[in-house]
């Protein structure tokens, strides 16, 4: 990603959603072991640094959300479209925090992106979850040709985005990409507090040392 990465007429924007804060200490009765993701907070700094340096996204266009929770969803979708709209180029959406599958009769595994509230109650409803599809469909072109939206997604069952995103028809999957952490029906590694999630630090690492650039002993 060295050197400037701009077209004449385009630019790029990101948006970071990083969860590194839950509200309860086992915010999901799904699993074990699932509550703070302390190297998310880390993702965010690094992400942020990383593509500042590669001179494709400017400063004042590269936003974070930090652990954003029920009260800032409608925030979120406010910022989601509004970066989306803005932009006419190279859209970054990334998303690290807690995932889970809706496994219920009807749900066909479909994914789910914990906010901060989340939690997993008895009944239809997910409260505190972003559903990956109607994410996915808020960012499809639409009028915008020349948008091409990237998504990261680094959370447990990363892989079950995908299918979403096969139903597009053939000019939003052109124009959208997907960089998951994981496959379907897989749950990922979080790291430690003192580095950033194993993937993020991957995905860090690669934005540092472009292809053909020497990394480092």
């Amino acid at each position: 990603m060295a050197g400037s990465g701009r077209r004449e007429g385009t630019e790029a924007r990101s948006l970071l959603i990083g969860v590194s804060q839950y509200a309860g200490d086992r915010p999901l009765e799904v699993a074990e072991g699932l509550g703070d993701i302390a190297a998310v907070e880390r993702n965010l700094t690094e992400l942020r640094d990383a593509l500042r340096a590669g001179g494709v996204f400017a400063e004042d266009r590269i936003e974070s959300l930090p652990s954003p929770g029920v009260e800032q969803f409608e925030q979120f979708e406010q910022r989601l479209g509004h970066v989306r709209d803005a932009t006419d180029g190279l859209f970054l959406v990334y998303f690290a925090g807690h995932g889970i599958v809706d496994t219920r009769a009807g749900g066909h595994g479909r994914l789910l992106l914990g906010l901060r509230d989340a939690e997993v109650e008895h009944g239809p409803s997910f409260p505190g979850w972003i559903r990956w599809d109607d994410t996915l469909h808020r960012l499809c072109p639409g009028a915008s040709a020349r948008r091409h939206t990237v998504v990261v997604l680094d959370s447990c069952y990363a892989g079950n985005a995908a299918g979403a995103w096969e139903e597009l028809d053939e000019r939003d999957q052109a124009r959208i990409s997907l960089l998951l952490a994981v496959q379907k029906n897989q749950r990922i590694d979080a790291g430690d507090a003192a580095t950033p999630t194993p993937y993020t630090a991957e995905l860090v690492r690669h934005l540092a040392h472009p292809a053909g650039e020497p990394a480092g002993p």
